[in-house]
Order: structure tokens, then sequence, then C-alpha cells
């Protein structure tokens, strides 16, 4: 058994696994896990959540490639912070928009 934090999408990515397989965590922690899923089923959210899909498709298709810088600064300059936004961050901050190593 493990201690397990995870933000954002790590956060429900670390949600999942313990659902399916909750003997390998001692504690889980998360921050922010997107719960947009739950519009899913909902018919009057549905738009809304293929919305958020359609919104961040680039960015996943970068990071399933395996280009997670790119992925990291078309949604830091896409869906975070806007235009230029990458540049503007200072170099260390950078380094943490990506998988970081365990």
């Amino acid at each position: 058994m493990t201690h397990i934090a995870g933000y954002s999408f790590g956060a429900r990515i670390a949600l999942g696994l313990a659902g399916q397989r909750p003997k390998l965590y001692r504690t889980l922690t998360v921050h922010e896990p997107p719960l947009i899923d739950v519009l899913r089923t909902d018919a009057e959210q549905r738009q809304l959540w293929e919305t958020f899909w359609e919104r961040v498709r680039p960015e996943m298709n970068l990071a399933e490639s395996g280009d997670d810088a790119g992925a990291a600064q078309l949604f830091v300059e896409q869906v975070a912070f806007g235009p230029g936004a990458w540049d503007r961050l200072p170099e260390p901050m950078r380094h943490t928009c990506g998988p970081l190593p365990a």
C-alpha cells in the first residue's frame, strides 16, 4: 500500500484507479479533479460536456502522441492563461507543466 496524491487530471486518474484497485492505496489526496464526465449523461448538460472535450482535444492529442511539452504549452495558452502566457512563465514553472518524475 502507498500514499497517492493527484492534482487536476492526475487526481481524476488517481480516483479512477482507487475505485478499481482500492487495496493499492494507503491514503489518497486529490485536488481539483475535473469531474466533467458527470455532464455526459445529463441530456441538458451534454452540450457543455462536448464543448469541453472539443476545447481540450488538441492538447490531449499532443500528450497522447508523446509531445508533453507541446501539450503543456498549448494548454497554458489556449485553456488556462491565454496567448503568450507560456513565454511569460518563469522557466522553473514551465517544468511543472508536464510529467513529473515520481
